[in-house]
């Protein structure tokens, strides 16, 4: 769908104690009813992993189903906008309830970091379309008439030692040699040199370079910036860079306009229960963690990172150690400077 429609009048919702609609209000028949339930029971949905399918299909329907007929702006449509967004929110890590998935912050972070590859036109269809269904699904949350800012949204959490060493294994161990390279160009671009879900997606071959001493990012679309990867992540990041020449996507395939190349990535990958799941989020907290641990200051890190404000990273404050009295004095005091 590549243009925006008008909402269409499905009437009154049959559901006990459904919101009023704002369109219509005309009564839904028994035969749209069932009309629109068979197309639900029937919907199954295409370029999905098996393994992702099984879990997703029934959410899916059961999330149509239960939205009042009136919040319905075209069946089909929103089953299979809601499979896309909640395919990208399983990526992300995020728990896949619809208190989470259609919260504003969700869809809007979904429409402008999940959906880069697709037309503008496609992105406000499917903004509309999904608003629709989560004021049927959440009728207490006021969504406002603008995009949510980006800047309300929290830093994820970042991974452990055990969580990072856990996934790099996860990579090697995968079925197929195509999948391991893929998945390990993600972990190595996400913790090396933190690009968040957006940048990954758009990252070809020859962003990745070497000036001799350093492996570079340069970083392209709205933030554009040269990032140095962390040492231990360069040589994979250069290879994996390398391996699919100056053109190629980084995270592999041929469809450059596949909306969610992360998310469809990420979804493919096969598990190990003791690992958590991949998030281009938690990977870029990771990285970002990591940096401020080295003492790196906050306006170099805001750079490096495409970060405008830096009151995001006061979320992983809680995981730096407590400074010690004399570092501090010594810092505050000019005294580190003199050593």
């Amino acid at each position: 769908m590549t243009h925006n429609e008008a909402p269409r009048d499905h009437g009154t919702s049959t559901v006990p104690g459904a919101p009023a609609s704002p369109h219509t209000t005309t009564t839904t028949t028994d035969a749209d009813a069932a009309a629109r339930a068979k197309r639900i029971s029937g919907y199954r949905p295409l370029h999905v992993p098996a393994e992702l399918r099984e879990e997703l299909t029934p959410l899916v329907r059961a999330w149509v189903a239960m939205a009042p007929a009136a919040y319905l702006v075209g069946v089909e449509r929103q089953l299979s906008m809601l499979t896309g967004l909640l395919v990208w929110c399983h990526g992300e890590g995020l728990a896949l309830r619809p208190e989470t998935v259609l919260r504003e912050a969700t869809l809007e972070r979904y429409v402008s970091q999940g959906l880069t590859g697709a037309p503008g036109s496609s992105r406000t269809t499917t903004r509309s379309t999904l608003r629709a269904l989560a004021k049927g699904l959440l009728p207490k949350q006021a969504l406002t008439p603008a995009p949510a800012t980006h800047g309300a949204v929290r830093m994820k959490p970042p991974y452990t030692g055990k969580d990072t060493a856990g996934l790099l294994a996860l990579a090697a161990a995968q079925p197929t040699r195509l999948r391991a390279a893929n998945v390990t160009a993600l972990l190595h671009a996400g913790l090396g040199a933190g690009l968040d879900g957006t940048e990954l997606h758009q990252a070809r071959g020859s962003w990745v370079t070497t000036d001799g001493s350093d492996v570079l990012v340069h970083v392209r679309g709205s933030r554009p910036r040269t990032v140095p990867v962390l040492a231990r992540y360069a040589s994979p990041l250069l290879a994996a860079a390398e391996r699919v020449g100056p053109d190629g996507w980084l995270l592999g395939g041929r469809d450059g306009n596949r909306p969610n190349r992360v998310g469809f990535l990420t979804a493919s990958v096969t598990t190990d229960l003791d690992v958590p799941r991949i998030s281009s989020g938690r990977l870029r907290a990771t990285w970002l963690l990591e940096v401020l641990r080295a003492g790196v200051r906050v306006d170099v890190i805001c750079a490096a990172a495409g970060l405008a404000d830096p009151r995001m990273l006061g979320d992983l404050f809680r995981y730096l150690p407590a400074v010690p009295t004399v570092e501090l004095r010594a810092a505050l005091t000019g005294q580190a400077a003199q050593r």
